[in-house]
Parts: structure tokens; sequence; C-alpha cells
């Protein structure tokens, strides 16, 4: 399974594709690591405070509380994720509910247990390859966002009883294919923090008496066994002894070690990370019996992604174990002046293995010559920069018999597909690691710096070149604090200057980006600049047609060029792809004339939105169109998942396209789009994103100088105002809405603001002034045919006939509403219509029709996915099961109401939720959980200013404090079945 979370280092959560710790909040961070520590696990409040706190004395006076906020928010950020898992409250406690594989510390534990079964069959190069990539999950010290004492003895266990052995098991796999210099380089990381660990100190004597070094065992055996005697460990100690006696009269073993030739660059001796890649180039490598295998291997990636530090230091480990003869050349393939062609490369091989080129009069001498050399050689060849297929392939026949690592910008596919080509392409480094690599080259100025340094990490979005040239920058700069150098490189052009300091004008990534991109045909060059416009670093196939203006077979093949050069990454999802940070920043910096282009993705985005929205919600005014831009793909959907799916799939490009569009100075599509995603965008729950894009819509709508427009946009931001809670915006929308109403003479425009301003009077208690409002709205619709305004209205106002205590009224006035709503085939209002026409039965005790309806309700709502209606559902349906005495299905029901309200950020269906499923735990004896629920339901009634529930939770807890509390041993309630909503 795909690790989604790490705790193995900071606390890390997969966004975009990647594990990164930006995500959260500090508190946030700490409360999910101790959560994933122990998954599938209720862990108390107590239990989490003393995870979560190093000084119980820091604990803050209500933790359940402060619990409850972050947890919130937690599963507010695995929800935008995307991701598996589900944080639940369990009778006060917590629970992550996720798949142990997901979490990088149990995959790592199971990658350990294969490795193990695969050394035990002798299959030692699949095991060194699964270890490999185990340890690889390491970043840095587990937990490393937690200093509690909990945190502290389980990150001790975990390397005790975890780490170190998958290090022995490492270290023996290297022994058993007779890489013993890469076993002996593996002890010596491990000896500064673990240089008493007996294990590790009987694998290195072991090997040293096996390359016969008996001196260096003894002398080692001596200095663990000082350090275990000083530190008091006597058993370990006498355990070692044992062990080193057993060792020397039995371990002499005759090495077979062959002379080493090499012509490498200098091994890059603090090397961060992929370690996963050098355990794919290890099996890429070597036959089934850890022997060379000749043949191609390329390595590619983007420009700067460390391709050649990678190949180089791969190279450096293979010296002596895989390979006798390990020779570097650089083919130039990228740099624009004279490239190292195929008989250059034949000549520098004559004069490594020392042949005198001049007696080799032609071409086919040389090379006849080269491979009569290489035959029978245990050779690595390692070519830099090459070009592209061409550059290479009259030299494939020469170098045959050699093992040949290539490096290149290019995928080169003619090389994998005619000439058995392996690939390996070069990923960026995650955040983890980023920051590793900042951390450890910036030195001691890094102490204690970590919001600068995931700052800096952040803006190289994991280029390696990047992060090198800012290391640079940093040195350079001494006083400097790392805080300063963090703003000044949020201008991504000026990240992509440093590095030319008059030293070498191509040393900085505009240089390295400049070579691939001249490159390009010129199509492609158009196609790279065009998405370069692009609001957003992620876009689809069709957005990427409209914004090339040619067919959707040209905009494919133009997009396989840019992912073959790396300039463009898939993202895994069909017909997706993602441009790097800094690649983007380059392409909006070269010149060309977009404007064309930015309209036909405006365009695109404007259409397919219209009729995704029309499919979803046909009974809704449309927002009035523009014609389509020439070009533009037509892009239909078939149902309506399908139309949703694309809706959800578009949310961060929309979030950032209507800005962007009013920035540039499209207001008449920055005012449009937003209408287009209310229906869907409310359905789930992403209220706080549809006030931001309402914002700017109607700054957009005044911008064109339309007040029609911009009094119905302001009508839905006083709705999406209203749902957030925000009351005071809620009324200044709709009296500024009302007054362009009355401005403009709206026939429609005037009853909704009328509809509206009777919400906020029943939100104050002035229940008949706003019945009153009510009807002065309905007498004015009635006349303009808008029957779903006609609906909203008599659902509204039988809402307030029951708070009235008029139930008979507020049936017939629902019952209404109903009709017009399924004549319209609006389902979401018939949803909501029979919620309240269930919720009104169930006060009148007419629990079997109430039930019938409430059912129906939320069958539909999980249909939809609807979001917002569900949570008020399983609320009405948990008080009816109450009433019915069916006590665990009521508190079944009300766990699912509290945690749909929680996701779609209802906070009075959550605190109802919350009292019901109180009662019903109350009326199991289970008197803590009940009281957890009723305190939550207190504190959101409190907030809420809802003194009549308040009141009601209040009762119910003084009723607890009178009851003697016995422990219930039952099992908590089942859960309803509700993942299709969820």
């Amino acid at each position: 399974m795909e690790i989604a979370f790490g705790i193995l280092g900071r606390t890390r959560m997969q966004v975009h594709g990647q594990l990164t710790v930006q995500w959260g909040r500090p508190k946030e961070r700490e409360i999910l690591a101790a959560l994933l520590v122990q998954p599938n696990r209720r862990v108390s409040v107590e239990m989490l405070a003393e995870w979560v706190w190093a000084d119980p004395a820091q604990e803050p006076h209500n933790p359940a509380s402060t619990f409850r906020t972050h947890t919130g928010r937690i599963r507010s950020a695995l929800r935008d994720a995307g991701l598996p898992g589900e944080l639940r409250t369990v009778d006060g406690s917590y629970l992550l509910a996720v798949d142990r594989g997901a979490i990088d510390y149990f995959a790592f534990t199971e990658l350990v247990g294969k490795a193990r079964n695969h050394s035990t069959g002798g299959e030692h190069l699949a095991a060194l390859e699964v270890i490999t990539a185990a340890i690889g999950l390491w970043t840095e010290q587990p937990l490393a966002d937690l200093r509690s004492e909990r945190a502290e003895n389980w990150r001790q266990r975990a390397i005790r009883d975890q780490w170190l052995p998958a290090n022995q098991v490492l270290v023996g796999e290297l022994v058993a294919l007779g890489r013993f210099d890469e076993a002996l380089d593996r002890l010596d990381d491990l000896h500064d923090e673990h240089g008493t660990d007996t294990g590790l100190a009987k694998r290195r004597l072991e090997i040293l008496y096996a390359l016969d070094r008996p001196l260096d065992a003894q002398g080692h055996f001596l200095a663990v066994y000082k350090d275990l005697k000083a530190n008091g460990d006597h058993a370990a100690a006498d355990e070692l002894r044992r062990a080193h006696d057993g060792m020397v009269p039995t371990a002499k073993v005759t090495v077979n070690r062959r002379p080493r030739r090499a012509l490498l660059p200098t091994d890059p001796g603090d090397f961060v990370g992929r370690a996963e890649l050098k355990s794919a180039l290890d099996g890429l490598a070597r036959t089934a019996d850890g022997k060379l295998r000749p043949g191609l291997i390329i390595l590619d990636g983007l420009a700067g992604i460390g391709k050649t530090s990678l190949a180089v230091h791969w190279a450096h480990r293979q010296l002596g174990t895989l390979a006798d003869n390990v020779i570097y050349l650089d083919m130039h393939g990228f740099e624009g002046g004279k490239r190292r062609e195929a008989a250059d490369v034949v000549d520098e091989l004559l004069q490594f293995f020392d042949v005198p080129a001049d007696r080799l009069t032609d071409a086919g001498r040389r090379a006849a010559k080269v491979r009569e050399i290489l035959d029978g050689t245990r050779t690595l060849l390692v070519l830099d920069n090459v070009a592209d297929s061409d550059h290479l392939r009259p030299l494939l026949l020469t170098v045959s018999r050699c093992l040949l690592l290539v490096t290149s910008r290019h995928r080169l596919t003619v090389l994998a597909t005619r000439h058995g080509g392996r690939h390996c392409s070069v990923p960026l480094l995650d955040s983890a690691l980023s920051v590793e690599f900042l951390t450890r080259r910036v030195g001691g100025r890094a102490a204690g710096k970590h919001q600068a340094i995931d700052r800096l990490a952040a803006l190289c979005a994991g280029l390696p070149l990047a992060l090198q040239l800012v290391v640079h920058h940093i040195d350079a700069r001494p006083d400097a604090g790392l805080t300063q150098f963090a703003d000044e490189f949020a201008d991504q052009g000026r990240l992509l200057d440093i590095g030319d300091d008059g030293d070498d004008p191509h040393a900085n990534l505009r240089a390295a980006l400049s070579v691939t991109y001249n490159a390009l045909r010129e199509q492609a060059r158009i196609l790279f600049r065009a998405l370069g416009l692009s609001p957003a670093p992620e876009i689809s196939l069709h957005a990427a047609t409209a914004l090339l203006g040619e067919p959707v077979r040209e905009t494919q093949r133009l997009i396989d060029v840019l992912v073959s050069t790396h300039l463009l990454t898939p993202t895994g999802a069909p017909d997706r792809y993602r441009m790097h940070d800094l690649v983007r920043a380059f392409a909006r910096e070269l010149p060309t004339d977009g404007s064309a282009a930015e309209l036909r993705l405006l365009s695109f985005y404007l259409h397919t939105s219209y009729h995704a929205d029309r499919m979803l919600f046909p009974f809704r005014t449309p927002v009035p169109m523009l014609e389509r831009e020439p070009g533009v793909p037509v892009f239909g959907f078939t149902t309506e998942q399908d139309a949703a799916a694309w809706l959800l799939r578009e949310r961060r490009m929309f979030t950032a396209l209507v800005p962007w569009a009013a920035q540039r100075g499209h207001n008449a599509y920055a005012w449009r789009i937003p209408h287009n995603l209310y229906g869907v965008f409310r359905r789930h729950g992403h209220y706080q994103q549809l006030a931001t894009l309402y914002e700017v819509a109607v700054s957009a709508a005044q911008a064109c100088g339309d007040l029609e427009p911009e009094g119905a946009t302001r009508n839905d931001l006083s709705l999406i105002y209203r749902a957030l809670g925000d009351w005071p915006r809620f009324l200044q929308e709709c009296h500024l809405a009302a007054a362009i109403a009355r401005r403009t003479g709206s026939v429609v425009g005037i009853p909704i603001s009328l509809f509206h301003l009777a919400g906020h009077k029943v939100h104050l208690g002035e229940l008949h002034d706003a019945v009153e409002v009510y009807h002065k709205a309905l007498a004015q619709v009635v006349s303009t045919g808008a029957t779903g305004l006609q609906a909203s209205i008599l659902h509204e106002l039988a809402k307030t006939r029951r708070l009235l205590g008029e139930h008979g009224t507020a049936v017939e006035l629902f019952e209404r509403a109903l009709r017009l709503r399924r004549a319209a085939g609006n389902r979401h209002g018939q949803a909501d219509t029979l919620t309240e026409l269930a919720a009104t039965l169930h006060e009148e005790n007419l629990l079997a029709t109430a039930r019938i309806h409430a059912d129906e309700a939320l069958a539909i709502a999980q249909r939809l996915n609807d979001i917002e209606i569900a949570p008020r559902a399983c609320g009405v349906l948990a008080a009816i099961h109450y009433d019915l005495e069916n006590l665990r299905i009521a508190a079944g029901y009300a766990r699912q109401a509290v945690r749909l309200a929680a996701m779609s950020h209802n906070s009075q269906a959550e605190a109802d939720g919350l009292r019901t499923l109180g009662q019903a735990l109350f009326d199991l004896g289970r008197y803590d959980a009940a009281e957890e629920g009723w305190r939550q339901a207190e504190s959101i009634y409190t907030d809420l200013g809802d003194r009549s529930h308040l009141r009601l939770v209040q009762a119910n807890l003084t009723t607890l404090a009178a009851v003697d509390r016995v422990p219930d041993p039952r099992t908590p309630p089942p859960e309803t079945n509700y993942s299709q909503v969820r």
C-alpha cells in the first residue's frame, strides 16, 4: 500500500503525491504523530496529553476542548488531502482508523520481515533491495515532533528493537554478496551513535576477520569492550568477548582481491537520500548471484535533479565489489559547446587501459580493441549528460561487454525500446530529505531555525541543484539570518538567478533550464510557454489543449515531449500533469503573447463547469454565459457522478483560477465561474473556499459595472456567510443585495433579499417578524414563476412555524415545498425538506411516519454524497430511534451526525448530535462517555448563543451529577454504515 503518513522523522502527510511536513499547525502534527504510533486503537484524552505535552505544567486547563479543536483540523486536513484514514471519537477517546501499511513505520517493519524471508531463502540480492528500501524510510529520529517522556521511550525502543536489527540485516546481506567495503561503510555510518551496540560490533568483527584483518578486528573489539565496561554494561561486554573469542580460530577466509582502477569525480561524502534508487540500480546492475550484469541503464530526470551526483556516488560504491574498473566521462550533451562523441569515448577508454591510440589507425580497429579489452573484465562505464539516443547509439556495440550507466535529461525512449535499456527516473527529494539536506549543509546556523529551514526547503521544492545553490548563497553571507534568505527567495526569479556570480554564467538554474528548453522543437516550446500561464502547477490534458488551441491529439503528442524532458510530470491520475514550481517560474519569464491562451483557458473552465453544474443542479437559475472561445475543447459528462468528480478534482485549480482571472482583468469570467461551483462546493462542505471565491466574484462584478450580477453574487455570498455562522457579514451582504435589487427593479432580487433578511430575524429570535417578512417574500415571488425560490421560502417559513409551536401549519408548508421540489427534480431540496418534515413529525411523536421521511432523506443524501444535508438527517434519525428506545442504533446515527457535521462545519448539527449521543449513552449506563458528549455540546451551544438548547444540555449534566457511576464493561455500539457520504 502507498505510504500516506510518516513518523520516521517529523510528522508527514501525503499532499499532491509527496510526503510533506507542510500541513497543519505544530500541535496538530504532534497529535497526529501520537495517534499514528498506535493506529486503530483508542487513545484516551489523558493518555494523548501525556504523549503530546513534554511538561505536564504546560497542559491546557481543558485538554478535551483543546483536542476537539485540533482533531477537527486534522480531520479537515485528511479530507482535503484525500487520504485513507478516519479520525474517530469513541467514548471520549480518539481512534485513528487507518491501514497500518499507510504509515511509514509499519511499512518499514513489514519490509524488514520480507527481507528476512528472502535472506532465509538464499535470495540475498532481493533481500538487499528490500532492506535498503526499508531503511530508506527513516529520514531522521522517529517522532521528531514529540518531546514527551512517552515519545522518547517509544523512540528508544524503535531504534533498539527495529532500526538497529534492520541495519544488521542490511550488513549481513552485503556480506553474503561479498560487498565487504559497503558493509564496513554502513557500520562506520552507525558507529558514532551506536558504537557500543553488540550486534553491530559482532558484524564488524566478522567482516574484519573475513578480510584477513585480525589487527583491526582485535583493536575494534578492545575499544568496544572497554567502552561497555566503562558504561557498567558488564553482561554485554562479556557477551562480546565470548563472540570474539569464538571467531579468532575459525574466521580466517581468503578473499580474492583484483586490481582496481577508477576514473571518477570525488564522491559527495554527505549524500542525502535516494536509498530506493540506489537499491534499484543495485538490482539492475547484478545477476541473481550478485555478479555484474552487462547492459544499459538509463538514469533520467529534470535538469538539476541530481542525476550526476547519484551516478557518481553509486559508482564509487561499486568499485572493488561489483566492478574492478569504473570510468566516468561527461558527454556534454546539454552545454551547447562541443559534445563528446563515440570516437572520443573510444579514445578515452584506450587511454584508460594504457593502449596507445596511435597504433590503431582507423576507428574500426580502435573500437574492436576496446571490445577486446572489455571482454572478460568487470567494467562500469558512466556516461553523463547524454543528449539523446542518437548521441549514444554508435557506441553501444563497442561497450556491450561492460555495464553502461548513462544520465540524460531525456528518457532516451529509443535506447529503452530498441536496445534493451532499463530506466530509472530520478524524482524530486521529498520535504523531509530537503530539510535534512539543508540542515546538514548549513550546519550550526540551522540550529533552532526549523521554520526558516522548512520555508527554504519548500521554496526549492525538492530540486537538489536549487538546494545546493541556496547553501552556497548562505555560506557566502555568514552574518545573515536564515529567515532573511527565506524572504529573499520568496521571489522565485531570484532563486533562478543565484549561482551566476561571474565565475560561470551557466551555473544557475535558469541556464540549466534554458538548455533543455532551447533543445525543444518550436511547437513544444509554444506549449511550454502556454503552460507557464496557468495559475496552478497541475493541469489536465483538456485544459492544456485549451491553452494551446490545437486538437487534443496534437496537445498529447507535445505533452509527451515535455514529459520526456521532465519539464512536465504525470501526476498518476489519468491525463493530469504537474510542472515543478521553479520550472513554472522559468516558463512564466519567457516572452509570449498569452492573452488569447488565457481567454481559452478561462473559457474552457467556464463552459465545462457550467455543463457540470447544469447536470447536477438543473433547477437552479443558470449564470448567463459568454460565447465559447475558438479552439476550446468540448468536455461533456455522461453521469452526475462524473460531473461532481470533475468539479471537485479541479477544486485547487478553481481556487487559483478565479483570483488570477480578476488580476489579469478577465472580470467577466471571474464573477461567473464561482456561480457554477456554488452547488457542489456547498454539498461537500467547502464553504470557506467558496466564500473566498465569491468575495473575488463580487469585486469582479463591480469592475464590470453590471449591478444585476453583483446583486446575485452578493445574495449567494450572504448564504455562504450564513452557513459559516458569520452573521454580521451575512446581514451586510443581504442589505447590499437588497439595495441593488431596489435600484435595478429586479422582480426576483427583491424577494430573495426579503427571504434572507427573514432568516436573520429567525436567528435573532424575532419569529413573528420573520413570519411576516417570509409572507411578503412569498407574495412577491409567486407572480414571477420562480418555483425554486418559492419552495425555499415555504421550507424556511415552515421551520419558523415549527419554532412557534405551530406544527400542523409547519407540516402543511413542508409538504407544499416538497411538492415543488419534487416537480423541479431538486433532490438536494427534497432531502432537506424531508429531513425537516421528519423532525417536525418527531416533535409531534408521530415516530413511524417521521422515520419513513428521515430514511428517505438520508437515502437521497447518500446517493448525492451530500454532506450538507447528511448531518441533519442522521441527527433526526438518532432522535427518532432514541424515542423508539433503539439506543444503540440511536448512538450510531448520532456519531455519524457529529462526524459529518464537523466535516461540513455545521456546528448546530454537531451540537445536536452530541446531545442525542449523550442521551443514548446515558441510558446505556455509559456515564463518562455521556458526560463528554454533553460537555462538548455545552461548549458549542455556548459559542452559538443557543440558550434554549444550552439549558437542555445543562439539565442533562445536572441529572448526571446525581448518578452513581459504575464502569460498564460492554463494548461500544456498532457504528451505522455511512461510508458513501464520508
